[in-house]
């Protein structure tokens, strides 16, 4: 949105807004609450002067038998834990729709976890349950940490999407 100086109204080019910038994050986030990654579609000679062109909402929905699959975990009291590189609306949304603890887990993203002390996030990783927009850099320290704590006991089925 930042390199968007420009977006499509109806085949006319319009000068971008604050308004209108917030009004495109707006209908984003909202896509991503529904469980849709979002994409945004520019166009441009250059990449510091793009003209937005629209949203889309893509659906990859969690395969039929995740959900009974997180609850026999649950219950078998092993803790699930979901990795992705959505964004927060969309990962809680995915959480919600397999049946994970969104209202009382918590969350955290890549950028906040690059920001952390090794030895707070080392401490925080078994309490968090949803970790989003990570990288596979992230992916890999929360799996090294998790393995630490629990040599033997660490599961990373990848069994949510298709």
């Amino acid at each position: 949105m930042k390199q968007c100086t420009t977006f499509n109204e109806y085949g006319t080019q319009k000068p971008m807004s604050e308004k209108k910038e917030e009004e495109i994050l707006t209908y984003a986030y909202d896509l991503g609450r529904q469980g849709l990654r979002v994409l945004g579609m520019a166009r441009g000679t250059s990449a510091q002067d793009l003209m937005y062109m629209g949203l889309v909402g893509m659906q990859d929905p969690p395969r039929p038998a995740v959900r009974s699959c997180i609850q026999t975990l649950l219950a078998s009291g092993i803790q699930v834990k979901m990795l992705t590189g959505d964004a927060q609306e969309t990962a809680m949304s995915i959480a919600r729709m397999v049946g994970m603890d969104v209202v009382h887990g918590s969350s955290i993203s890549g950028p906040e976890m690059d920001k952390m002390d090794e030895i707070i996030l080392e401490q925080m990783i078994p309490q968090i349950n949803i970790f989003y927009r990570v990288a596979p850099k992230h992916k890999l320290k929360i799996v090294k940490v998790s393995q630490q704590k629990h040599p033997t006991g660490i599961l990373f089925p990848h069994c949510v999407s298709s």
